[in-house]
């Protein structure tokens, strides 16, 4: 059984809590000979600086260990890029019209070293996302996959929904896994208590969830 007491999970709200983020993404990649494209030590791209993207960091003990990134797609301008858009254009535009909002769960990293805990990051770090229920009636998630970690996003309820292909920017084939979030709980998770789902949801800052919740419906429905 996976204990989660040692865990907590953050967003990055200062720029050193993004540069850890960086620089975990950083580490991680160069272990699956994945080139990264700076030279300083940290992996980012040009939706880092975009406001419809968060980054999240777990901590083991308070060291930070993992990070994930989540991108929201909404009719607020500029909030419609997500990392994995140009591999599945259709596939986005069609999951425009199904939900009033879309969060993909990107950047998924673990540092070297860790791996006795890198099947409890994702399920904790995944814990940020329940945050934009607050804004959604319908929530739609998204994420890729190579086919080693498609039944790790099953068992917590996605559906793939591509084939595995070549895409933009990816060293493997990847497929697109989606799950409809909208009526996700704390008391439902399969495999934490609600009350450790409520301890390992990170705490979102007034001055951040003032400024972006309601976020506005996506969703073109006659």
């Amino acid at each position: 059984m996976l204990d989660f007491s040692k865990l907590s999970t953050h967003l990055c709200v200062t720029p050193e809590e993004k540069i850890t983020a960086g620089n975990i993404r950083y580490q991680a990649y160069c272990t699956v000979e994945y080139n990264p494209p700076d030279k300083v030590g940290l992996f980012n791209d040009e939706l880092d600086a975009k406001d419809n993207h968060f980054s999240f960091l777990a901590k083991l003990d308070g060291i930070p260990f993992a990070t994930m990134r989540a991108g929201v797609i909404t009719d607020r301008p500029g909030w419609d890029a997500i990392t994995c858009q140009p591999g599945f254009v259709d596939e986005i535009a069609d999951l425009k019209t199904r939900f009033d909002g879309i969060v993909e769960m990107g950047r998924l990293a673990v540092l070297p070293g860790y791996s006795d805990h890198s099947a409890m990051a994702p399920i904790a770090l995944f814990l940020g996302l329940h945050w934009f229920q607050r804004a959604f009636d319908n929530l739609g998630l998204v994420c890729t996959t190579g086919r080693s970690h498609k039944r790790f996003y099953e068992r917590h309820g996605f559906k793939q929904v591509t084939d595995f292909a070549p895409r933009p920017n990816a060293a493997i084939d990847l497929a697109l896994m989606v799950k409809d979030a909208s009526h996700d709980r704390p008391d439902t998770h399969p495999m934490l208590s609600e009350e450790e789902v409520l301890r390992l949801m990170p705490t979102i800052p007034d001055h951040i969830s003032d400024q972006l919740l309601p976020l506005p419906s996506i969703a073109k429905r006659a």
